[in-house]
């Protein structure tokens, strides 16, 4: 082995910086692509969130929604139902006579007997 064979010279210099210089591109690409790749995932899991958030705010309006159709429909049923109650109390009313007036008169009767037998 000889002195020259051991020390480099230019042309193989230039190599070893060349193939240094490739190595460290080689890891800052890797560590740059690892970056990405990190964000990529962070933005899809942003994304799925956001999609999971939007999908239950839907479902909870469709629960709203359905709450108020299903309100709506029993007040429209409370609704019948007091209207059928004030047409019969009307009736009731328009004609006295005929429904009311016999029961008041037979309870008058008798209060009138009792109030007779207790003198």
């Amino acid at each position: 082995m000889s002195l020259d064979s051991t020390i480099p010279d230019e042309g193989t210099e230039g190599i070893i910086t060349t193939i240094k210089v490739i190595v460290m591109l080689i890891t800052c690409v890797h560590h740059k692509l690892s970056d990405k790749l990190l964000t990529f995932e962070q933005q899809k899991e942003k994304r799925d969130l956001a999609n999971a958030k939007r999908r239950q705010a839907y479902a909870n309006k469709q629960r709203e929604k359905q709450k108020q159709v299903s309100s709506n429909q029993m007040l429209s049923t409370q609704q019948c139902r007091k209207r059928k109650v004030d047409v019969a109390i009307s009736d009731l009313c328009d004609s006295p006579s005929d429904i009311i007036g016999p029961l008041f008169m037979q309870i008058d009767g008798k209060d009138d007997e009792k109030i007779g037998e207790s003198d």
